[in-house]
């Protein structure tokens, strides 16, 4: 709506409730649809619309995987024959329908990616998305193919060999823990689990408590005095969001890999060498550092130079966050 310059109260609260209440829906009928052979044309096609409207939102990239996820539950036999049947179309009737979705692609797909974070270049990010709305057609055009087709039962467990079951298992065990890891206290960040917004601490959640965490793989560091932060000779969009994030250090808390990262940043882009003093605590420990370089060890899990948790948290338990950053009460900014 704010891509699209729509501003009528009632509409935008229209959009809203649709978005929540029938993503909710969506998603409690897929499995179900997607699971039961006679109406696997139902869930495919639930699917490929929940998707499709999520791409023209601007993020194909999700899509395209969901794409290829919701594909795997169509018996390649079944493949086949909706191939045929869409090439029996003929390629005029298959351009139209791909045409038609490129053009839906090309004008609600958001122009500015995000309210504080545009595209920076236009043309790239054009051509992915027509990309997208070709696939999208020729899905589309599958699922409701589909529909004509006799149901085909899926493999059997007993009809697979052994090797192929411990990979299933082994897939299926990876794929479990991935989805869980907020409440084995592994990571936050991109669990498939819905859970990007979960603080991992202070725990808020309505039913597991913390205490039933088996692991804590979080580690944040809380600047108490920050000195000597650099001119930089020329600024990026990294420069900047560090050096602001870091000027703002009295109301966030960072990774651990994010506060080295970020003084490694801003010591290569200065203008000139630089002594960066810092007074921190990380995992219950305080550090007066008089010359930061960025590689102070703390233990392994300082080491990890992966974002297992959001980057940055802010010190205010109430205050709202994305996995990307902070939405600040007053003057929103959301850091990417």
């Amino acid at each position: 709506c704010w891509d699209r310059k729509i501003e009528h109260e009632r509409v935008v609260k229209a959009v809203r409730l649709v978005s929540i209440y029938g993503t909710l829906l969506v998603e409690g009928l897929m499995p179900i649809c997607l699971l039961v052979p006679p109406l696997l044309p139902i869930g495919l096609l639930l699917g490929l619309l929940f998707h499709f409207t999520l791409g023209v939102l601007g993020i194909i990239n999700f899509s395209a995987v969901m794409y290829a996820g919701l594909l795997t539950f169509v018996p390649p036999a079944m493949l086949m024959q909706v191939a045929g049947e869409i090439a029996a179309l003929g390629w005029p009737t298959i351009a139209f329908v791909l045409l038609l979705c490129v053009l839906i692609v090309w004008f609600l797909t958001p122009q500015h990616a995000n309210r504080h974070c545009p595209y920076v270049k236009r043309w790239p990010a054009t051509v992915l998305q027509c990309m997208f709305g070709i696939v999208s057609g020729l899905m589309l055009m599958g699922a409701f193919f589909l529909f004509k087709l006799e149901p085909v039962s899926t493999v059997g467990w007993s009809s697979l060999g052994h090797p192929e079951q411990l990979l299933l298992v082994l897939f299926l065990l990876a794929f479990s823990v991935n989805g869980l890891s907020p409440y084995l206290g592994l990571k936050t960040e991109f669990s498939f689990a819905m859970f990007s917004n979960l603080r991992h601490e202070p725990w808020k959640h309505f039913v597991y408590p913390a205490s039933w965490r088996p692991f804590d793989l979080c580690s944040y560091v809380k600047i108490e005095r920050l000195e000597g932060l650099p001119a930089i000779k020329k600024e990026t969009s990294a420069t900047k969001m560090v050096l602001f994030l870091l000027s703002e250090a009295g109301s966030y808390r960072f990774s651990s890999y994010f506060f080295r990262e970020s003084i490694r940043l801003i010591r290569r882009a200065a203008e000139t060498p630089t002594k960066i003093h810092v007074v921190f605590t990380e995992r219950g420990k305080q550090f007066e550092i008089d010359d930061f370089d960025g590689n102070f060890d703390n233990g392994w899990l300082t080491r990890l130079r992966v974002s297992l948790f959001p980057f940055m948290m802010p010190l205010d338990p109430h205050a709202p966050h994305t996995e990307q950053g902070t939405v600040k009460k007053q003057g929103e900014r959301q850091m990417f």
